[in-house]
């Protein structure tokens, strides 16, 4: 996927970073700035803003749902491992607000 330009053993780490920041750094920035459009152009032909902001509304509601209430009453009760657990196994019904009996 292009996601790691590369690999190195930890104890090199600070270094190989230091080494592309530097790099980095020897752009000029008027270059930096035109590729940051083109980039942002890209992304925003995509539809990415747009879904980015439905998500943040969709999620906001969600929140304020009793569905939503119960798995934030789940989560303080049992705690965040144990209700995200439940709700991707789907043997807990938020609705109802009690396990799924097998």
């Amino acid at each position: 996927m292009g996601l790691v330009l590369k690999s190195v053993p930890e104890e090199a780490l600070d270094d190989e970073v230091e080494a592309m920041a530097n790099r980095l750094t020897s752009v000029p920035k008027n270059q930096l700035a035109m590729q940051k459009m083109v980039i942002n152009q890209a992304v925003e032909a995509t539809g990415l803003s747009g879904t980015q902001q439905l998500a943040t509304l969709l999620d906001g509601i969600s929140r304020h749902t009793p569905e939503g209430h119960n798995f934030k009453k789940r989560v303080e009760e049992q705690g965040w491992k144990q209700a995200v657990q439940e709700r991707d196994k789907g043997t807990f019904d938020w609705s109802k607000n009690k396990p799924i009996q097998e």
